[in-house]
């Protein structure tokens, strides 16, 4: 029996789109089993030596072992994430270009910088975070400071100064908070960096500093500083007798510096999964445990979805505190 003319044509219609739904289906799959075909880079906005750029290059190793391709480290510093960002979203959105970033450059320093190169939410493409690191209130070892609580009643008899790494960083936004929930007159010294921050710290040449865990984490156990709380609930596994701001009786002074990788906007999902598996692995390998733990790491490990989600809070909490306390970074 010959088929009306009008019901052949249905029926190839309908035979080519059921085909081009399987190949739809296969396609992302494909992807992600060809997944790398070339050298992977992971751009990283901070120079060479520091913790972020090892914790690119112990990652591309393992990487590397796993995946059968080259991963190569492209320090890209400067411009608060802008030079290393500017290099992710010019390259091509198929997953062998990542930048791995602390979570300001992935959300709030397009409200910090006056003018700002890229819009991080729209144009990144969050692949999985990788490590948090807690903040911490320390002093001087000369200091009558000995806690949290004697510091923020040394600054209601006097004006103290604090220093951070850098203006707009957590340390300064952790510096806002605790500003404003002890209504206390703080004045803020920006560092540029860590390492002549701690030297004047220790120097005695400010009354208290804001840092992370990895960069304090040597003077207090060499007793050059004094370490009064970390800004987290909980408290540090590398510091277990450092009471919690939350202890001292300022719970809403809360800050950490969180690492994560992004791609390119674009970015076929299914490569973006492979990724977030590769990563969440990686961190979990003795090789990158035992660089990190002794360092006041802690792991975070989000995949694309719940790492997107945690970059929107951040930007809406941090942003916040930013608008209240007018910052802005030149």
């Amino acid at each position: 029996m010959t088929l009306p003319s009008f019901t052949r044509r249905q029926l190839v219609q309908s035979l080519a789109g059921m085909a081009a739904g399987v190949a739809g289906m296969r396609a992302p799959l494909a992807q992600a089993q060809t997944f790398p075909s070339k050298t992977i880079t992971i751009l990283v906005p901070f120079p060479p030596g520091g913790p972020t750029d090892l914790m690119a290059r112990v990652l591309g190793e393992i990487l590397s072992d796993r995946l059968g391709q080259t991963v190569v480290v492209d320090n890209r510093p400067g411009g608060g994430g802008q030079i290393a960002g500017g290099a992710l979203i010019r390259a091509n959105a198929d997953g062998h270009t990542l930048m791995l970033g602390e979570m300001s450059m992935l959300s709030v320093n397009a409200l910090l910088f006056k003018s700002y190169a890229y819009e991080p939410q729209a144009e990144f493409l969050p692949v999985a975070s990788m490590l948090s690191m807690p903040m911490m209130i320390l002093a001087p070892r000369s200091s009558p400071a000995n806690t949290l609580q004697e510091l923020v009643q040394l600054s209601r008899t006097k004006a103290l100064n604090y220093g951070t790494p850098g203006a707009g960083t957590v340390a300064h936004l952790a510096g806002e908070q605790l500003r404003a929930v002890t209504k206390t007159d703080l004045s803020h010294i920006p560092y540029k960096g860590s390492a002549p921050l701690m030297t004047d710290l220790i120097g005695g040449q400010l009354d208290f500093a804001i840092d992370g865990v990895g960069p304090a984490l040597p003077n207090i156990r060499e007793g050059k500083i004094k370490a009064l709380a970390v800004a987290m609930p909980k408290r540090s596994p590398a510091l277990p007798n450092v009471p919690t701001t939350a202890e001292a009786g300022f719970p809403s002074v809360v800050m950490d510096a969180q690492f994560g990788l992004v791609t390119r906007t674009g970015t076929p999902t299914a490569v973006v999964q492979r990724l977030a598996e590769e990563i969440a692995l990686a961190i979990r390998q003795p090789k990158f445990t035992s660089r990190f733990d002794p360092l006041g790491f802690e792991a975070m490990s989000l995949n694309s979805d719940q790492f997107r989600a945690r970059i929107r809070s951040e930007t809406e909490r941090q942003g916040a505190l930013i608008k209240a306390a007018g910052i802005t970074v030149e």
